[in-house]
């Protein structure tokens, strides 16, 4: 005996062969499902993917750049009046874009902008009867676990695209299709500051500003650098050493420790820093010195020596800043 079942969008064809008599019926399917296309680079609009399909693609270093989205196969109930699907794009050079539903083109087209995240939830009598689950492949991640109802997928301020996506419709009170903690990611804040002779400890700053002193001979003493607004699923800190006149490399210290000397009157000479935990899978820190004699040097970055080791010089100056890998 041989069997099989063949799927459409709003029933189901059951066929059964047996010997030579060929029996079918149609088997009405009485769950919603959702439909969705993408818009891929160097390709265009790709076929309808359904309920948990890839629409997208993987391997090929291709930028999703627009996405459609519709519920169909609505009943018990439920019609394209009172249940409704509404999603919303983060683009290159753009960023959130206005929510829009039911089959809206969300993202760009012409325009060779990149996707690089969605957010979608249901709405209506639908929103109370099911969950929704999506995920995306980003570039340089690959998969990221599935999302839910609202929250953000992918990416921002990394200019990751994403490349695939997966949606699909899952009954209340059922579990998630898989894991649900890292969703989404964006750059992680970056504070530091410096105590700096005859000044003392000088204000926090951010990525990429300047902590010290510039044009005034003044030594740098001691430097505390925090790391803040991680993702959800992902761990991590910063890990920091200085030499100092008359002491050499200090043991490291982490996440807003005192990394130096106070109240001795002691040259910072050169500094390594490191990102720990699961942040550093993405990003790398990147810090430049003002160094007495010598000027701003070259940034280096992920656990390089930033300064000078064995010259007696002061460290008066660091800049610090967070890249995506």
């Amino acid at each position: 005996m041989l069997s099989g079942i063949k799927s459409c969008l709003n029933n189901q064809l059951a066929i059964r062969v047996s010997n030579t008599t060929l029996y079918a019926k149609w088997i009405p399917i009485t769950s919603p499902s959702i439909s969705y296309q993408a818009q891929v680079q160097n390709i265009g609009w790709q076929k309808n993917s359904y309920n948990g399909e890839t629409a997208g693609t993987t391997g090929l270093g291709l930028r999703m750049e627009s996405l459609k989205i519709s519920l169909i196969n609505l009943s018990n109930g439920l019609t394209n009046s009172n249940s409704h699907i509404q999603y919303q794009g983060y683009v290159q050079n753009i960023g959130w874009q206005n929510p829009v539903q039911d089959g809206t083109i969300a993202g760009t087209v012409g325009q060779g902008l990149r996707f690089e995240a969605i957010k979608m939830n249901l709405s209506g009598e639908i929103a109370n009867q099911y969950d929704l689950y999506y995920r995306v492949q980003a570039q340089n991640i690959g998969w990221m676990d599935w999302a839910k109802n609202g929250e953000a997928a992918g990416t921002s301020t990394m200019s990751y695209r994403l490349e695939a996506i997966q949606i699909q419709l899952v009954k209340k009170g059922n579990p998630a299709p898989g894991a649900t903690t890292f969703t989404f990611l964006t750059t992680p804040s970056l504070q530091y500051c410096t105590q700096v002779q005859n000044i003392g400890w000088q204000n926090p700053v951010s990525t990429g500003q300047i902590s010290g002193t510039v044009g005034k001979s003044l030594r740098t003493e001691a430097l505390k650098i925090n790391i803040g607004n991680l993702s959800a699923g992902i761990d991590g800190g910063v890990s920091y050493s200085s030499q100092i006149q008359n002491i050499g490399w200090q043991a490291p210290v982490s996440n807003g420790q005192i990394s130096g000397t106070v109240g001795q009157s002691l040259r910072l000479e050169a500094l390594k820093i490191n990102l720990t935990g699961r942040i550093s899978q993405y990003f790398d820190i990147n810090y430049a010195s003002q160094v007495q004699n010598i000027g701003w040097q070259a940034p280096v970055s992920n656990g390089q020596i930033s300064g000078t080791v064995g010259m007696s010089l002061r460290v008066e100056a660091v800049k610090l800043s967070l890249s995506p890998k």
